[in-house]
C-alpha cells in the first residue's frame, strides 16, 4: 500500500469518524463508552467496504447509523432523522466549503487544511441545527415524523443520484432521475407545508376549547354567586315578614312606616339585578354561546354598565364552528367592556336578527369621541391600553377569515361603536 492510499484512507476515516461525532452530538452519545466501540468499528467496516463497492457504501454508513441510533434510543424516526441529516449535512457543508474557496481564495489547500477548515464549517452547521432541533422540533413528535421522512427521502434520492453518475450504464438515466428528484421534492415539500397547517390548526382548535370551559367554569361560578344571593335574601325575607307580622299584629303602624321607609324599601333594589330579560336570552338555543354571552354581560353589570338584550325568536343552530362564533364574541364583548369603563353612562347592546337566511349578531357600545380611526384599531399591536395588547380586532378580523360564510362590519355612528357579525345559513 502506497503512501498516497494510506493518506486517502486515513483522511476517509477521520470524515467518518467526525461523523459519528456528530451522529453522538446530537443524539447526546458523546460520552457512551458502547457507543464509541461502535462508531470505531463502523468507521473500520467503512474503510473495508469501500474499497469494495466504492460509494455504495455511504448508503450502508446510512443504514448502520440510522440501526445504531435505534438500538440504543429504540425510537425509528429519531433514528432516521438524525442518521439522515447527519449525513445532509456533511453534503451540505461540503458544497458550501468549495463554494467559499473558490471564490475568495485563489491559492490550493493542502489536505490537512481542507479537512480542518471543512471540519470547522461542518461543527458549526451541526450546532445551529442542533439548537434549532430541540428548540423547535423535539418538542412535538408529529415534527420529528415529518423532518424523519422528509429527511431520509432527500437523502435517498440524492444518494440515488450520485450512483447513477458513478456507473456509466446508469447515466442514460441521470436527467430523469433529476426532473424526478425535483417532482418528488416538491411534491413532499407541498404535503409537509399542508400537514404543518393542520397541525396548527388543531393546535388553535384545541387552545380555543380550552378558552370555551374556562368561559363556561366563570359563568358557572357567577350564576353560583347569584343563587348565593338569592337565598340570602330569601333567608332576610322571612326575617322581615316575621317583623312585618309583628307591627301589624299590634297595630304600630307609625313604627311600620318607619321600619318600612328605613330598613323595606331600599331591598327593591335587589330585584332590579335580574338585568337580563330572561325570555330573551332564552331564545339562544345554542348553550355554549348563550354562556359567553351571559358571562361578559354579567362582568359588564357588575361594572356599572347597562345590559340590554333583544332576541326576538329562537335561535338552535348555526353554520359555523361555535367555538369561532365563541371566540368572536368573546372578542367584542370585552372591547365593548373595557370601553365602557371609558365613558359616562355606559351601555352594550347585545342583538340578534334573522334577516334572509342569515343570522345577524349586533354588538353596540357607547364610545368616546376621540376613539382611533378603525383601520389604526385594526392594527396588529395597536392598543389604547398599552403596548402590546392590542390583538383583539386582529385577531378577530383572523378568525371570521377561517371561515366563508361569516362577514364582520365594524361602524362608528352617534358615538356608538358597533359590530355586526353575519351568518349566512346559505
Amino acid at each position: 500500500m502506497n503512501i498516497s492510499t494510506m493518506s486517502t484512507l486515513l483522511i476517509i476515516s477521520s470524515q467518518v469518524g467526525f461523523l459519528f461525532f456528530i451522529l453522538a452530538y446530537f443524539d447526546r452519545n458523546l460520552r457512551n463508552t458502547t457507543y464509541i466501540l461502535f462508531s470505531l468499528s463502523g468507521t473500520l467496516c467503512y474503510l473495508f467496504l469501500y474499497q469494495l463497492v466504492n460509494v455504495m457504501t455511504t448508503g450502508i454508513l446510512w443504514i448502520f447509523m440510522c440501526l445504531l441510533l435505534v438500538y440504543f434510543d429504540e425510537e425509528i424516526y429519531t433514528a432516521l432523522f438524525y442518521g439522515s441529516l447527519t449525513i445532509l449535512l456533511y453534503i451540505f457543508a461540503d458544497y458550501l466549503f468549495t463554494v467559499i474557496t473558490s471564490e475568495f481564495f485563489d491559492f490550493q489547500f493542502n489536505i490537512i487544511a481542507v479537512f480542518y477548515s471543512f471540519s470547522i464549517i461542518y461543527f458549526l452547521l451541526a450546532i445551529f441545527f442542533h439548537h434549532f432541533i430541540n428548540r423547535i422540533i423535539m418538542r412535538k413528535k408529529v415534527f420529528i415524523r415529518v423532518a424523519s421522512i422528509g429527511t431520509s427521502l432527500t437523502f435517498l434520492l440524492y444518494f440515488s443520484i450520485i450512483v447513477m453518475e458513478r456507473f456509466s450504464f446508469l447515466k442514460k438515466y441521470l436527467l430523469d432521475m433529476h426532473s424526478f428528484f425535483i417532482v418528488i421534492y416538491g411534491v413532499l415539500s407541498a404535503i409537509i407545508c399542508m400537514y404543518i397547517v393542520f397541525i396548527k390548526k388543531t393546535e388553535y382548535e384545541n387552545k380555543e376549547e380550552k378558552n370555551q370551559i374556562k368561559y363556561l367554569i366563570k359563568y358557572s361560578e357567577q350564576i353560583e354567586k347569584n343563587y348565593t344571593e338569592i337565598r340570602k335574601f330569601r333567608h332576610d325575607y322571612k326575617n322581615i315578614l316575621i317583623s312585618l307580622e309583628d307591627y301589624i299584629e299590634n297595630e304600630d303602624i307609625e313604627d311600620l312606616k318607619e321600619y318600612f321607609y328605613d330598613n323595606i324599601k331600599d331591598t327593591a333594589g335587589f330585584f332590579e339585578k335580574d338585568i337580563f330579560e330572561m325570555a330573551a336570552i332564552g331564545n339562544l338555543k345554542i348553550r355554549e354561546i348563550k354562556s359567553i354571552v351571559l358571562s361578559k354581560l354579567y362582568l359588564a353589570y357588575e361594572q356599572g354598565v347597562k345590559v340590554e338584550i333583544n332576541i326576538s325568536e329562537e335561535i338552535r343552530k348555526v353554520s359555523v364552528p361555535p367555538i369561532h362564533l365563541i371566540r368572536m364574541l368573546g372578542i367584542i364583548l370585552d372591547n365593548a367592556i373595557e370601553e365602557s369603563q371609558m365613558v359616562e353612562d355606559p351601555k352594550i347592546m347585545f342583538t340578534v336578527l334573522s334577516v334572509n337566511d342569515a343570522y345577524l349578531f349586533i354588538i353596540a357600545n357607547k364610545c368616546r369621541e376621540a376613539l382611533p380611526k378603525l383601520h389604526v384599531l385594526r392594527e396588529r399591536g395597536f392598543s389604547t391600553k398599552g403596548k402590546n395588547r392590542g390583538l383583539g380586532l386582529a385577531n378577530l378580523d383572523e378568525l371570521v377569515r377561517l371561515t366563508n360564510n361569516v362577514y364582520l362590519e365594524t361602524k362608528i355612528e352617534q358615538n356608538q361603536f358597533i359590530q355586526i357579525i353575519t351568518i349566512s345559513e346559505v
